[in-house]
């Protein structure tokens, strides 16, 4: 595992509802209260978007130094079932509605230009998924939707799979998963590699996707790993994929809010306390014991659990070069992302606040030199100033 544990993703709130739900883990899609909450909180009506658009109607993003680091590890090392394939699966088969928004930096063939420290809202569209089960692997569909004058408007649909024993993939049963390279390239200038993360909210019936591309700017250790773009997507399930042909898209876009409307908190309304509980997907080959790895069909990861608490703070000019590998976005609708270094490792992350003080992050971390291997996958729930509880 890793000796840098002290770096953790960004949280952010940007929620404006209070809920003291406690992120149990029920599989009923829209059953659970935050769930409901939170429906109404990213898919609400136009009337809500009118009212909030003076200060929903931002275009541009500053990237924010903020910096989380454990305090205190209450439990660690604790062992957690492998996820089945069919869980996954059934967590994430049917039929998605959403917007999704395209975010970028402009970057230099080169990667010698100085990169502007914010990104900018350059694209937004809706998107229809029917997600379905093919034996080991997901066939996804996707559908690209714009609003024309007169009548709604199709592209030609992108289709893409995500197969069980696919390198890099890291998936949970409630339909959370993670996929990026098992080892980082050592020219990230040119590949400009990226990284895809799928967050499920409590209940299973909406779920954020954020794919970031990753970059390197120069060879020197401050400021070598720079976010290049970042695609959002606020999604909700309309039900199972035999369902597809039954939906009506036109009147399912019209109760969706456009991304670029919802509200963005600033990176000082995290600052403080965060309860974290952990799920880890550790590569097998940084178990210290081989003969303990675990091979319950994803032999490629061993997976434990931690609770812990954390302290989020914003980093200043005394903090040194720390501050300039300490990259966090907030963007519309509570999704967050990060870059981090510290020391020898890199840390990119996405994380999703579902409702006041309450929010999933999803991290991968590499080693920074040499192998450039990745250490651990973390999915954690993390809940400000108070136990996260059920999670368990």
């Amino acid at each position: 595992m890793s000796s840098a544990r002290c770096v953790r993703a960004p949280v952010f709130c940007s929620a404006d509802q209070t809920s003291r739900c406690a992120l149990s883990p029920i599989r009923v899609r829209g059953e659970h209260p935050a769930c409901r909450r939170h429906h109404q909180l990213h898919f609400g009506n136009r009337d809500r978007a009118t009212r909030t658009a003076n200060t929903a109607l931002t275009r541009s993003y500053d990237i924010e130094p903020l910096f989380m680091e454990t305090t205190t590890y209450l439990t660690s090392g604790e062992r957690l079932a492998t996820p089945r394939w069919s869980g996954f699966c059934n967590s994430c088969a049917g039929v998605w509605i959403g917007k999704s928004a395209v975010f970028e930096q402009l970057i230099s063939n080169d990667c010698d230009t100085e990169v502007p420290a914010r990104l900018r809202l350059v694209q937004e569209t809706g998107q229809l998924r029917v997600i379905r089960v093919n034996g080991k692997s997901l066939d996804e569909t996707s559908t690209i939707i714009t609003q024309g004058e007169d009548e709604v408007e199709y592209s030609t649909s992108v289709s893409k799979n995500i197969h069980n024993d696919e390198p890099g993939l890291a998936y949970f049963e409630d339909g959370t998963y993670t996929s990026g390279p098992m080892r980082l390239s050592k020219d990230l200038c040119e590949t400009q590699q990226e990284f895809e993360f799928n967050i499920v909210a409590p209940g299973g019936a909406e779920c954020a996707r954020v794919l970031q591309t990753i970059f390197t700017k120069d060879s020197t250790a401050a400021q070598k790993f720079r976010l290049g773009k970042v695609v959002v997507s606020i999604e909700k399930w309309l039900g199972p994929e035999r369902a597809n042909g039954e939906v009506d898209v036109e009147e399912e876009l019209k109760v969706l809010t456009e991304i670029a409307t919802l509200s963005t908190e600033p990176a000082e309304s995290s600052v403080g306390e965060w309860r974290s509980f952990n799920r880890l997907a550790i590569p097998a080959s940084h178990i210290a014991d081989k003969e303990d790895a675990r091979d319950e069909g994803t032999g490629r990861f061993n997976f434990e659990c931690e609770e812990t608490t954390q302290r989020a703070r914003i980093l200043r000019k005394e903090d040194g070069d720390d501050i300039l590998d300490a990259q966090h976005i907030s963007l519309p609708g509570g999704i967050t992302t990060g870059v981090v270094v510290s020391g020898n490792n890199l840390v990119i992350s996405a994380g999703w606040s579902t409702a006041r003080g309450v929010c999933k992050v999803v991290e991968r971390e590499y080693e920074c030199d040499g192998a450039t291997a990745l250490v651990e996958v973390r999915d954690s729930s993390r809940v400000f100033d108070r136990w996260v509880g059920g999670e368990m």
